[in-house]
């Protein structure tokens, strides 16, 4: 597995300096590992990422930046938790996974980008944190995202609501609620901080 810089991921990822929207430079899709090697789940995930690098040889290239040594790729990609995975279709958008996922779910995402055109949830656990979440989203990716919380008024809702039905948008961005996006290819589902018992409801009912 190759080990990413700036100037290496500008050449086989995306060069954000040179294109606002995102433009894939590579020919094969790919998975960009941002690691830090004091982090345990890291090393955890590095051996499973090295066996899927032989498994789709030649269909797929896996990539590894270091968080620590390339702050500006990480920060870039508005990178909080590790280890996040940015997985790259060649003619889609990307989509990013935080933590140490097992083998098989990692298979299963990149069997999801093979396929290509899927769509996206990304949780929050605060409605408070959904505004940061969504400018670091939009960076990346423009009006493809979508905003849902049970802060937004009952027309703003509708609207956001509209626009993943109709398929205006790829990724919703929001707390709890957003799980319920109308999404009709979801690919991915991103629980960011899934420690936090916000994501836990006890009363009243129903509860989720």
């Amino acid at each position: 597995m190759e080990h990413l810089t700036k100037e290496t991921f500008f050449e086989k990822v995306f060069n954000y300096e040179k294109n606002k929207e995102w433009k894939f430079e590579g020919k094969l899709p790919c998975i960009i590992d941002f690691y830090a090697d004091w982090c345990q789940p890291c090393k955890i995930v590095a051996p499973i990422l090295e066996e899927l690098a032989v498994e789709y040889e030649g269909k797929l290239n896996i990539y590894k930046v270091d968080t620590e040594d390339q702050q500006e790729l990480a920060a870039a990609f508005g990178i909080r938790s590790i280890p996040s995975m940015l997985f790259c279709p060649v003619d889609a958008q990307p989509q990013m996974a935080v933590g140490a996922l097992p083998k098989e779910t990692l298979k299963q995402a990149i069997a999801d980008v093979l396929e290509r055109g899927k769509e996206a949830i990304v949780l929050v656990p605060e409605i408070s944190l959904t505004p940061q979440t969504t400018r670091r989203f939009r960076a990346r990716f423009g009006d493809m995202v979508s905003v849902l919380h049970s802060s937004l008024s009952d027309g703003e809702r509708y609207d956001e609501w509209m626009k993943i039905y109709e398929g205006k948008v790829k990724i919703a961005v929001g707390a709890r609620s957003a799980l319920f996006a109308p999404f009709r290819k979801l690919g991915l589902i991103v629980v960011d901080e899934e420690h936090e018992n916000t994501y836990k409801q006890y009363d009243p009912a129903p509860r989720y």
